[in-house]
């Protein structure tokens, strides 16, 4: 049985941008502050659902978090391919 996977809305998607580019502004902390917020938002981050509903099989409750750190610590965010 397989189940269909929902898509984002606008709004979640707009939410995901927005949280990634606050990060991207936090990321000009220090290396240890930008480590200090992304461990809290990791730490946040497994406390949730993950549940792989939506795009590319990745957790709708855990989406928005994951942009937060892909905008604080973008060097760990990027694919080997970069």
């Amino acid at each position: 049985m397989s189940e269909e996977q929902r898509v984002a809305t606008p709004f979640e998607l707009g939410v995901c941008a927005a949280l990634q580019v606050i990060g991207t502004a936090i990321a000009s902390l220090d290396v240890p502050g930008r480590i200090k917020v992304a461990d809290a938002a990791k730490a946040l981050l497994e406390s949730l659902p993950d549940d792989k509903s939506i795009i590319k099989d990745r957790s709708a409750h855990r989406l928005p978090l994951e942009s937060l750190i892909a905008g604080l610590l973008p060097e760990s965010s990027r694919k080997p391919s970069e």
